[in-house]
């Protein structure tokens, strides 16, 4: 019955109560790793230099709040006009990135540092991602998507993956005036949540679930070209 269902459409599957939807659109498109391809050449050139890891956060500042077709636009707009750009308008996206400019040097060789520890030990991704959410801009979930590029077993959970968990924003934010120690044990808690399926599993699931809702990324029309398009927005 399964088999049967991989070239038919959403309601029917949805009807059809065999699978779920994320499992049907990993059998339509194959079960295909596309983490295991394209976030490895994001990580292999971030870690080569301070400027590489640098590309990868202002990458990162570009998808908040923002489709990710959008993103090669903006990154293209930037590399011309500087801060002039008209989008980084937005003070807080402009002061993430001149703070990830600053520091490139100090945040390139700390985390090369944490990733020689474990790209899988809760403990050394809960420093990897606080070292990110030091960058203005960057809250827990974004700051992990950093790490998630980066070979970390954590994930980015943002709107898709919330509504698919049936999470509220607030459940992965870490609001204004908490203590560190609150902050750590809330971010260990979002390791773990994400760990439970894996960094895998999380990205390649969303670039599938991605190119089957279309919308702003309707040009993206395959979870391997959602996953590719990262790659372009990185290594330029």
């Amino acid at each position: 019955m399964i088999l049967e269902l991989r070239n038919v459409d959403k309601k029917t599957v949805l009807k059809s109560g065999v699978i779920n939807y994320v499992e049907y659109l990993n059998l339509k498109y194959g079960g295909k790793k596309m983490y295991s391809t394209h976030a490895l050449e994001i990580s292999e050139h971030a870690l080569k230099t301070p400027e590489g890891l640098t590309s990868v956060i202002r990458f990162t500042l570009c998808t908040i709040q923002q489709s990710l077709y959008s993103c090669e636009n903006q990154i293209a707009d930037i590399e011309k006009h500087g801060f002039k750009s008209r989008f980084l308008k937005n003070k807080q996206k402009a002061k993430g990135l001149k703070y990830a400019m600053d520091n490139q040097v100090k945040l390139f060789w700390d985390v090369q540092e944490l990733k020689k520890q474990s790209l899988n030990d809760v403990d050394t991704i809960v420093k990897a991602v606080r070292l990110f959410n030091e960058i203005p801009n960057l809250g827990m979930v974004k700051a992990s998507f950093v790490c998630q590029m980066l070979g970390f077993n954590v994930s980015c959970l943002d709107s898709h993956n919330l509504n698919r968990l049936g999470l509220e924003q607030k459940d992965v934010s870490l609001p204004k005036g908490l203590t560190e120690k609150t902050k750590l044990k809330k971010i260990k808690a979002y390791v773990h949540l994400t760990q439970k399926q894996g960094t895998v599993y999380w990205w390649d699931s969303w670039c599938n679930y991605v190119a089957e809702k279309g919308g702003a990324n309707k040009l993206l029309p395959t979870g391997e070209e959602v996953s590719a398009f990262h790659v372009g927005c990185v290594v330029r």
